[in-house]
């Protein structure tokens, strides 16, 4: 299985750095994958679960909104936050968090 080097940094710090199989994002079109040998790329994602596969495991992260650039030589997201779950499910919920509070920083038009 080819690998790829990722880093999830918000504001407060780096939250997971570590190689991959692959990485799951929330776009703000749908959910969009990278795997190693990703062409290069930098899409936005709106607050919900980032899920990243090691050694056949699966990690989950609440995130914020975000940007995630893929280069060469890694793939870096960064966020206004992150947060490591134990599950999918945990992720969600903490995700639902961080959406309601972005949408209650938007003033109604």
């Amino acid at each position: 299985m080819n690998l790829f080097k990722v880093s999830i940094i918000t504001p407060e710090g780096t939250v997971f750095e570590d190689v991959a199989e692959s990485l799951a994002a929330p776009g703000v079109n749908g959910e969009f994958t990278i795997m190693a040998q990703h062409a290069p790329l930098v899409a936005a994602t709106q607050a919900g679960v980032l899920k990243i596969v090691k050694q056949s495991r699966e990690l989950f992260f609440a995130v914020g909104e975000s940007l995630v650039e893929v280069t060469k030589e890694q793939t870096l997201v960064l966020a206004n936050l992150a947060h490591p779950a134990s599950n999918r499910e945990e992720a969600k919920k903490q995700a639902d968090v961080y959406l309601k509070a972005a949408h209650a920083d938007t003033p109604n038009i």
